[in-house]
């Protein structure tokens, strides 16, 4: 398969830093190059390792890619190789293929200018969404998060502990949010403040209330909050089923992402994609 590339356009710059102000302000092993950008949490989950903004050429391209390989080859862990609508070069996607990266899928960039939001959603009266402020709460955001992914006890430890890690010197920059429905836990999202841009990640809904507007109401209320937190800009990565959330609320969209795994199989979750075929919102 070939990437399709996009013009370079503000936005999608805007997304590409927000991601990698993302690992950047976790306790994780960053590599940062003018060749790419690589991030190790030492979590066993590909997503949670990997490689961003890949900007080589076509005579570099499979010496940086054995190179990759072979580290994360040393420390025994998956890894996720994001393309972004800027990556180069053109067939960084074959030559992934040719080492042996599986392809995961593909997503959607989006981004919204805050000041024209006009939070018109109409979530259930029965549904409150508040932002996790004790222990509690965080229990009820992972249980979630690992039902919904289908994720190991480890796996979820070891991501609570990520994100407990945040440095302190930057006002908390994630926020993450819990939904309830008639009390009970049903939806989770955080967020990452960077400058005047809002990251919305982590974003998902239990199953059995999926297509009730719980991921929507979720994602207005991150808005607002980032609204109120002088943000002017919103983006997000999503599966393309994600349009059900991010076009009504006004979100356009920003190029495609395309996602590769290795191993080829490593496993992400029980069920064959479901982040892909199914995003949980």
């Amino acid at each position: 398969m070939t990437i399709k590339h996009t013009p370079t356009i503000p936005s999608t710059k805007l997304i590409v830093d927000n991601l990698l102000m993302f690992w950047s302000h976790l306790d994780v092993e960053l590599q940062f190059s003018s060749a790419y950008t690589l991030y190790f949490s030492n979590i066993a989950f590909p997503l949670f390792n990997g490689v961003i903004s890949t900007r080589l050429t076509s005579r570099n391209a499979r010496d940086h890619v054995e190179r990759v390989i072979q580290y994360f080859k040393s420390k025994k862990t998956p890894f996720c190789w994001w393309l972004d609508p800027l990556a180069t070069p053109e067939d960084l996607d074959r030559i992934l293929a040719e080492y042996g990266l599986s392809h995961l899928g593909f997503f959607t960039g989006w981004s919204l200018k805050l000041s024209r939001s006009a939070f018109l959603h109409k979530a259930q009266n029965e549904l409150t969404i508040d932002l996790i402020d004790d222990n509690e709460m965080m229990q009820s955001w992972l249980e979630i998060m690992q039902e919904n992914y289908d994720l190991s006890p480890k796996i979820v430890n070891d991501i609570s502990t990520l994100y407990s890690q945040q440095s302190s010197e930057n006002q908390m920059p994630f926020r993450q949010f819990l939904a309830r429905l008639n009390g009970k836990p049903v939806g989770i999202g955080t967020l990452f403040i960077y400058e005047e841009s809002a990251g919305i990640y982590d974003l998902c809904v239990l199953p059995e209330v999926r297509c009730k507007g719980i991921g929507a109401a979720i994602v207005e209320e991150m808005l607002r909050y980032s609204e109120a937190c002088g943000c002017r800009t919103a983006i997000a990565v999503a599966p393309s089923k994600g349009r059900g959330v991010f076009h009504p609320l006004g979100f356009q969209k920003q190029g495609q992402f395309s996602i590769y795994k290795w191993p080829s199989e490593a496993v992400l979750f029980k069920n064959p994609n479901p982040y892909i075929n199914n995003p949980g919102v």
